[in-house]
């Protein structure tokens, strides 16, 4: 079982979408535990976001709080030198060592916004949470899995079957 820093880490990355270099460069400051809020910068677009916190992990970022010393949530040289690529083979490694291979922390990215879409967000709320400029991004990271599609035509289905008996003549096999 995962304890720590990568434990939160990667929660981040899973219950936030965050790009590994945001999660790294978190402090406490981010955080607002009262409104259950994340402010965080994203610096591919320049912009600071507001991504609400499932209460899950704010008791995970609490009880961690209780373990840390300074703002910072993560600490170590290579962050503050900018070396993310440090911690991109870090993450590849240790999942590895849990069975998970192929995996990477931007993995976790992907992963949030296919159950962002799975449990029914639509494709503009995504979008924000993701903070990507158009659409056709978020597109690229949702990688619908096939009992959702399977899900989808079966209400299809039912919702045509079911609306109005006078356009089931239209389908209707003569």
């Amino acid at each position: 079982m995962l304890k720590g820093s990568d434990r939160i880490a990667i929660l981040i990355g899973l219950f936030c979408g965050l790009r590994l270099n945001e999660t790294l460069r978190l402090q406490w400051s981010n955080f607002d535990f009262d409104k259950g809020i994340l402010h965080v910068y994203q610096s591919k677009t320049n912009k600071t976001v507001l991504i609400p916190l499932a209460r899950f992990l704010i008791d995970e970022l609490v009880l961690y709080k209780s373990e840390c010393v300074g703002e910072d949530l993560f600490e170590g040289p290579d962050i503050k030198r900018g070396r993310i690529a440090t911690y991109c083979n870090r993450f590849r490694k240790l999942f590895k060592r849990l069975g998970i291979h192929g995996v990477s922390y931007h993995t976790l990215r992907h992963s949030f916004a296919t159950i962002c879409s799975d449990v029914g967000s639509d494709i503009i709320t995504t979008k924000e949470l993701l903070n990507h400029s158009d659409i056709t991004m978020t597109m690229r990271y949702t990688h619908k899995q096939m009992d959702v599609k399977r899900n989808t035509i079966d209400k299809v289905a039912q919702h045509i079957l079911n609306s109005n008996k006078k356009s089931l003549s239209l389908v209707s096999v003569q």
